[in-house]
């Protein structure tokens, strides 16, 4: 998907706030996606540690299961750990 700049006019306030409001939502909706794939891409590798019904985050503390993201210069590297140990494979998400 390609992005291209969008060119605004403002005039007022009322004109400021909405192009803010705008750019909110679009974050928002981003960073939903980011937690749609995290977990579609982590929720094997926990299901297969014997984690049953929800994920909840004190299921999660019991276990010892800690999420480490590395800051790339292009996006962030995502890895969990379970007590010091990499489980699993790392997903890098590229911005």
């Amino acid at each position: 998907m390609e992005c291209k700049p969008i060119k605004l006019k403002i005039n007022n306030e009322c004109d400021n706030y909405y192009v803010e409001s705008i750019q909110q939502e679009i974050i928002k909706k981003q960073l939903e996606n980011y937690d749609k794939i995290l977990f579609d891409f982590f929720e094997p590798i926990l299901r297969e540690l014997g984690i049953k019904g929800e994920l909840t985050h004190g299921k999660l503390k019991w276990r010892g299961i800690k999420m480490h993201i590395q800051q790339r210069y292009n996006g962030n590297r995502y890895q969990l750990y379970q007590r010091g140990v990499a489980i699993g494979k790392s997903l890098d998400i590229e911005i």
